[in-house]
């Protein structure tokens, strides 16, 4: 049931990237357990907004940020995540914000671990 909930998965993931231009890895993390690891880039951005660098992760103006499309798109992803039954554990993410929130609002957790 697991792999085909995976299966189900991919073509989904795969039009979402294309659509919204993320890029979308998956593997398998433990195969004794069966879990999957998940990797996105952050969704669309605010084209008019230019990063400074170095960057400055606490400085939210010299950073390009999520555009409404991207939140939308990262809102939509957690939803589809969550009907067809895939669980999200631990979320990771860059300490760029577009990066942050996109985890927050795909997960729902309000921390996810940035590196």
């Amino acid at each position: 049931m697991r792999m085909l909930a995976v299966l189900a998965l991919v073509p989904l993931l795969s039009a979402i990237a294309t659509a919204d231009a993320q890029q979308v890895a998956i593997t398998k993390a433990d195969p004794a357990s069966g879990s999957h690891v998940i990797v996105f880039r952050h969704g669309a951005t605010d084209d008019s907004q230019r990063d400074v660098y170095p960057f400055k992760f606490d400085d939210l103006s010299a950073q390009r940020l999520l555009s409404e499309k991207g939140r939308a798109t990262a809102r939509q992803l957690g939803s589809d995540l969550t009907k067809i039954g895939i669980p999200i554990g631990n979320v990771y993410t860059s300490r760029l914000n577009r990066a942050v929130e996109t985890g927050k609002l795909i997960s729902g957790k309000l921390h996810p671990k940035t590196r």
